[in-house]
């Protein structure tokens, strides 16, 4: 489910860069993300003790890095470039996560970034009833997305880095297929041969 719900955001992605911009697409979603997301901290995991110096530390790295940096430069990529490529390129993610081895904090910390950010670079948000895909792929970002960024940490926490990211190697595939329903773009063989071929660059960076 974490690779379909992953996977369901290049295709929608792409339709929804054309009535949002990168900088709104991610500042909305980290906006709606952040309360959902404190709200099943609060309820799930409750701390023992408040964060301390560290975690925000780790909240502030987190927010500008995988989602200030990393997702809006995702959503700008997809402007330029077909579905299927960016699938393809983005597989190769777990070779940084095998290789570098709290979602809440980070969210609050993008949003607080991004807002601002946006409205100076794109002025206004547009409103729901101008840009009702955008709209719409925002909500789908902030929920079965997030609800797969859950997911996936509670697999990271019982298996480690290295041994989780292996699964992500389906999400080209994934992709591909999901780029050819919904958006019908052609899939050629040098897509497969690529996927194929991060698929096994990635085996011995997740291997000992």
């Amino acid at each position: 489910m974490v690779i379909l719900f992953w996977a369901g955001n290049y295709p929608l992605g792409k339709l929804a860069i054309d009535e949002l911009s990168p900088l709104v697409l991610t500042a909305a979603r980290a906006v709606l993300a952040a309360p959902l997301l404190l709200a099943v901290a609060r309820a799930s995991a409750p701390l023992a003790a408040p964060p301390g110096r560290r975690d925000y530390l780790a909240f502030v790295v987190l927010g500008l890095t995988g989602l200030v940096a990393n997702t809006t430069v995702w959503y700008l990529g997809l402007r330029h470039t077909t579905t299927l490529n960016a699938g393809i390129v983005s597989a190769s993610s777990p070779i940084f996560v095998a290789l570098a081895a709290s979602m809440a904090g980070a969210n609050v910390v993008a949003a607080s970034a991004l807002v601002p950010l946006s409205l100076a670079v794109d002025g206004a948000w547009p409103a729901p009833w101008r840009a009702p895909l955008g709209w719409a792929v925002v909500l789908y970002a902030a929920g079965p997305i997030t609800l797969g960024h859950l997911w996936f940490y509670q697999v990271v926490r019982r298996l480690g880095p290295g041994r989780t990211a292996t699964c992500l190697n389906l999400m080209p595939f994934v992709v591909i297929a999901l780029a050819w329903a919904l958006l019908g773009e052609a899939v050629h063989a040098y897509h497969v041969v690529g996927a194929a071929l991060v698929i096994a660059g990635v085996v011995p960076t997740t291997t000992r």
